[in-house]
């Protein structure tokens, strides 16, 4: 599992998130569940502050790239809000480790 985490985790700074839900989340449930209110936390407040994008790309950091310099400010504190939600939401919920018999 700890294989898998580090290099999902990285892949989904990049905006390619299928790594973290197969590898990692969906294997646990609990860990899925807070992500998804974490980009429902973070999603609603770009969607609120209406960010706009030149164009149609993948989000994250490189999603940097594609945001109006107006909006860039809310895009950023939006993924803070998601990354933060996340977190806070799998300590709260927790999760169980499951572990693997040889």
């Amino acid at each position: 599992m700890k294989s898998i985490a580090l290099p999902a985790a990285t892949s989904c700074l990049l905006g390619i998130t299928e790594a973290a839900i197969f590898g990692v989340n969906l294997r646990l449930m609990k860990p899925f569940i807070a992500a998804a209110i974490g980009g429902a936390l973070g999603g609603a407040y770009v969607v609120a502050t209406k960010v706009a994008m030149t164009a149609v790309g993948v989000t994250g950091i490189p999603g940097t790239a594609i945001v109006q310099t107006s909006s860039m400010i809310n895009y950023l504190v939006g993924m803070v809000i998601a990354f933060a939600s996340a977190f806070i939401s799998t300590y709260v919920i927790g999760f169980e480790d499951k572990q693997t018999e040889n």
